[in-house]
């Protein structure tokens, strides 16, 4: 690797080209580091996209998406959400270099603050990492879980726990149609409500409205009357994808009609190439019902080690 000390950031003139070729350079990508979440985010949350490349002398190291928000037209809030990534496997103390090469370019102040959320999971290495670049951490970090696409589909199936997959049978054996594509605008809105009765923080229906300009993949299941019973929205990024909105209606949870939707999405996505599925965060002690269900796909969880200041 080149000399640590000769870590620098470079934002100059990077098209949406050149980051997506870059994002998928990165073994694990997410979604928070996705040009296009970048443009959502500045169209409906007014909060301003600020990227970079990671270079060591004349090496490429890695990539970050940072986002700007002023609020009462003096105080600037800057955060990096599940990021830096980079290229290659790369250890802690590299991690806490370029976060704290970041915050460099951004320095705190009464009328600044600058936070990131590292995309590395808790350890001792990186505890050690972080105090030596005074890095302190003031939040939890992110939870979700990532499934293997590139297993074959069987491995895939039988990695599914029992309840989950006797439900998925008992689905396909219903007679149910997947339709795929359509307008959104119905599950965004249902989303929405349940976001709201739930007091869920995840990302609001405007934001992923506006991400639809990206690669997306809808798929639903229609009722008795005609209307959706279920539906799911996944979003690609890089090489691989976040399962982003899914909603089931008493129909359709009478059905088990989540886990056909979930599992057919599952198996286009591979079938395009998708290497990988972030489950789009698991809150078990918020949502332990939803929590419950994502759990069921087998996938291998992860968790962020926190958010430093």
């Amino acid at each position: 690797m080149a000399d640590k000390s000769d870590l620098t950031l470079h934002a100059d003139e990077i098209t949406e080209s050149d980051w997506t070729r870059h994002l998928e350079r990165v073994p694990r990508s997410n979604l928070f580091q996705d040009w296009h979440f970048g443009e959502a985010m500045r169209q409906a949350e007014g909060q301003a996209p600020f990227r970079a490349l990671i270079r060591a002398g004349g090496m490429e190291l890695g990539m970050v998406q940072a986002f700007h928000q002023r609020k009462l037209g003096l105080i600037t809030f800057t955060r990096v959400l599940r990021g830096p990534l980079f290229f290659q496997p790369t250890p802690p103390e590299i991690h806490a270099i370029a976060i704290k090469r970041i915050k460099r370019a951004f320095p705190i102040s009464r009328l600044h603050w600058t936070t990131v959320m590292p995309e590395i999971p808790p350890s001792a290495d990186w505890d050690a990492a972080a105090a030596s670049r005074s890095l302190q951490a003031v939040m939890d970090g992110y939870e979700s879980a990532w499934l293997d696409l590139t297993r074959e589909e069987e491995v895939l199936r039988a990695g599914l726990k029992q309840k989950w997959r006797n439900q998925l049978v008992q689905a396909e054996a219903a007679g149910l149609t997947v339709e795929e594509g359509g307008d959104p605008g119905w599950l965004l809105d249902a989303y929405e409500a349940q976001r709201r009765d739930r007091r869920y923080a995840g990302p609001s229906a405007r934001l992923i409205g506006a991400l639809l300009r990206s690669k997306t993949l809808l798929l639903s299941i229609p009722g008795a009357n005609g209307a959706p019973m279920a539906g799911v929205l996944f979003i690609r990024h890089g090489r691989d994808a976040t399962y982003q909105v899914g909603w089931t209606g008493e129909e359709g949870r009478a059905v088990n009609a989540h886990n056909l939707l979930l599992w057919e999405g599952i198996k286009r996505l591979k079938s395009q190439g998708v290497r990988g599925l972030d489950m789009g965060g698991i809150d078990a002690e918020k949502m332990p019902g939803i929590a419950h269900f994502k759990n069921g796909l087998g996938a291998e969880a992860f968790h962020c080690a926190g958010v430093y200041l």
